[in-house]
């Protein structure tokens, strides 16, 4: 059962990603406005195809060893994803491409935007469990039990802030409740990077902790998560100057 459910969860993004892809192709790209930060086509299929790569690694590891949650978020992570991919793509072509031609694409564009939300906490997530789908500690349930708060309160700051949806500016919030429009003063920057620190303090613990074998097994995590993380940093958002990031990442896998 757990296998079946770990490659349709691949199954399912590689259908969501493809259907957003075309509707991506359906849409050009001098229609879409700058606000929105529209791709190439090229750009898109290659972020695809790096978010392909966490849906394979979840479904094996999630199929192999069910009883380690880390599988099952990175599945999560990719099915969530491709949901946003076919949500930008089914908004683009209804808004801009071709007004008119699909039904409800504001609700969609807003389902894509808290599938976005919810990806990013549960990739965070990912990264405090790494490798043994274990938090460090008792103490380290505390920074998790908060990170998937703010995860939730990011989320239902998209789901309901008054105004222009996030990534489609051309559509209102089709869900926005007006008496929740202080939520355009709370900046979720700042809560985004303490729950980008709190996992990486996490694996530091881990690596000088943790038995020899445990460390290899981090490190060849690490790489690999922080190697496709990198990629999508470059494809999706054109983040070119990482020489930096790199040194970095290297000096830690040492």
């Amino acid at each position: 059962m757990s296998g079946r459910l770990a490659w349709g969860s691949l199954a399912l993004y590689v259908a969501l990603a493809t259907a957003g892809l075309v509707l991506n192709a359906l849409t050009p790209m001098a229609e879409i406005p700058p606000e929105d930060d529209p791709g190439a086509f090229v750009t898109d299929l290659l972020f695809a195809l790096t978010i392909g790569v966490f849906a394979v690694v979840g479904a094996l590891v999630a199929a192999r060893l069910p009883r380690n949650p880390v599988g099952w978020l990175l599945c999560a992570v990719a099915v969530l994803n491709g949901v946003a991919m076919f949500a930008t793509g089914y908004a683009d072509l209804g808004l801009y491409g071709d007004p008119g031609a699909v039904p409800a694409p504001a609700e969609v564009a807003w389902l894509g935007g808290v599938a976005n939300d919810l990806q990013w906490g549960l990739a965070v997530l990912t990264l405090l469990l790494l490798p043994d789908g274990r938090v460090p500690s008792p103490a380290w349930r505390v920074p998790a039990a908060l990170i998937a708060v703010l995860t939730m309160a990011e989320t239902f700051d998209t789901s309901f802030e008054p105004g222009p949806l996030e990534d489609v500016a051309a559509a209102d919030n089709p869900f926005a409740a007006e008496w929740l429009g202080w939520l355009r003063d709370v900046d979720f920057d700042g809560f985004s990077s303490y729950m980008l620190l709190v996992p990486l303090a996490a694996l530091l613990v881990k690596r000088r902790r943790g038995s020899a074998e445990q460390r290899q097994q981090l490190k060849a995590f690490l790489f690999a998560y922080l190697a496709v993380a990198l990629g999508v940093a470059v494809l999706k958002h054109r983040l070119y100057d990482v020489d930096l990031v790199i040194r970095r990442t290297l000096v830690y896998g040492r």
